[in-house]
């Protein structure tokens, strides 16, 4: 019984704990909010906003959990959330490392598997052929490592910034609407089929 109690406790405790975190956050997250405007990448983001503000959102717009994306394909977590450059340099260094471990062991494979003179002038040993397989896939294990860490913050600096957004009201938004419009073709007139384009911000 007493454990239950404590349970209960410790329960009600956190949950009041969480709203009076909630309760305590800032109006604005970022350092200057005069300086955030629509558009903005994380290179510009990353020195206006603190990661660790974001435990104030109760539904944050990138959830960190998309960072494990990262395992299927390194970067691709920050493709999601529009960091293109981001997401083709981890995806980049992932190709290269994986390029220089592939191109080292099939050269090792080649030296070990035949006993051909000819294979082993093509192909000669080196201590360097290790280096290069272990070296090529430290650099795409680490690439996937840290794409994941750096996209857990992306996310929640992000979140932070279109929390900003709406809270300024400078969001951007896109609209597109079909229309139909009469159009004169030679002595007839036909309808058209189009699409409006509307930026709002």
């Amino acid at each position: 019984m007493q454990k239950l109690l404590l349970s209960v406790f410790v329960a009600f405790a956190a949950m009041m704990s969480a709203s009076a975190q909630y309760a305590a956050a800032p109006e604005y997250f970022a350092k200057n909010p005069d300086q955030v405007l629509p558009g903005f990448k994380y290179s510009q983001l990353k020195n206006l906003y603190n990661p660790k503000d974001a435990v104030y959102l109760a539904d944050p717009e990138y959830g960190t959990g998309r960072a494990w994306l990262n395992l299927l394909v390194p970067g691709l977590a920050q493709f999601t959330m529009g960091e293109g450059g981001l997401g083709a340099k981890y995806l980049g260094l992932a190709i290269l490392g994986d390029a220089i471990a592939s191109v080292a062991y099939h050269d090792y494979y080649m030296y070990e598997t035949h006993d051909d003179d000819v294979y082993k002038g093509i192909f000669p040993y080196n201590q360097s052929l290790i280096y290069g397989m272990i070296g090529g896939a430290a650099i795409s294990v680490c690439s996937c490592i840290f794409s994941i860490i750096n996209a857990q913050k992306v996310a929640k600096v992000k979140s932070l910034y279109d929390y900003d957004l709406k809270k300024l009201g400078r969001q951007v938004s896109f609209e597109t609407m079909p229309f139909i419009a009469p159009v004169r073709v030679g002595d007839k007139v036909q309808p058209a089929a189009g699409v409006t384009f509307a930026m709002q911000f």
